[in-house]
């Protein structure tokens, strides 16, 4: 069993896809979880749609992550409505499939919403995280900061890779205040499978799966649970791969 209960996130892109059941799963497990989306109206309805004995140990909230003072008031209502903050789990982040075609302004915002919001989010949650018992960041990247992509662009990679190198890097700096720092590298999941991209190469991706077949946002909560416990106190600095073998190190 991990200890979960009672224990506080606060997950950005959580009003949808893969961090909307995350957030769902945390809270079935007992815990206080903060939704933070773009928009205030999707962490709203993200945290309505949930039963009324799990909506009552949930906050939506609207929050620009890479807005350094929205992702304080983020922090100081999570707080005030819990009492602290214990995991950071930063999930909010674009991707695109354009490679050098791709614009000034839609590569700049990758950028922003992937890169700039994951370290915003952990600079302001630091002096939060200090005063938790057991301090968690969680980064949520996707295979394409590992490879480089199979068909991605060169900005979602680029991005996805960031995620994964400000990972290590706060891993290392933040070990003296007991907080840990891990990322979870996400392959193809059955949602994003059946965005159009036409079934030549919907089969070519799914041939080099050696589990031969996609996953399913499901089967990404037990790496985030566990890196979220209180168990998960001695790995620090990670990259959990949940990509069906897709890649292997």
């Amino acid at each position: 069993m991990l200890t979960l209960k009672e224990r506080t996130a606060l997950i950005s892109g959580g009003g949808f896809g893969t961090g909307y059941v995350i957030a769902g799963k945390l809270l079935e497990a007992g815990m206080n979880v903060v939704i933070c989306s773009s928009r205030k109206q999707k962490g709203e309805e993200a945290r309505d749609s949930f039963p009324p004995e799990l909506r009552e140990r949930c906050l939506g909230l609207g929050c620009d992550v890479a807005n350094p003072e929205e992702v304080r008031a983020a922090l100081a209502a999570a707080t005030e409505a819990f009492g602290g903050v214990d995991v950071i789990i930063n999930g909010a982040g674009m991707h695109d499939r354009e490679n050098f075609a791709i614009g000034d302004e839609k590569w700049n915002r990758l950028l922003y919403s992937n890169v700039t919001g994951t370290f915003v989010m952990i600079r302001e949650a630091i002096p939060y995280l200090e005063k938790s018992k057991a301090p968690r960041i969680i980064n949520m990247s996707t295979i394409e900061g590992r490879t480089g992509g199979y068909e991605c662009g060169v900005a979602t990679a680029a991005a996805k890779g960031g995620i994964i190198a400000i990972t290590r890097s706060a891993a290392r700096s933040l070990a003296k205040k007991r907080i840990t720092v891990n990322c979870v590298a996400v392959g193809a999941l059955e949602a994003e499978a059946k965005e159009p991209r036409g079934k030549e190469a919907e089969e070519a991706l799914l041939a080099q799966i050696p589990l031969h077949r996609f996953g399913t946002a499901k089967e990404v909560v037990p790496a985030v649970e566990f890196l979220a416990s209180e168990e998960a106190s001695y790995i620090t600095g990670a990259v959990i791969d949940v990509n069906g073998g897709l890649f292997m190190a």
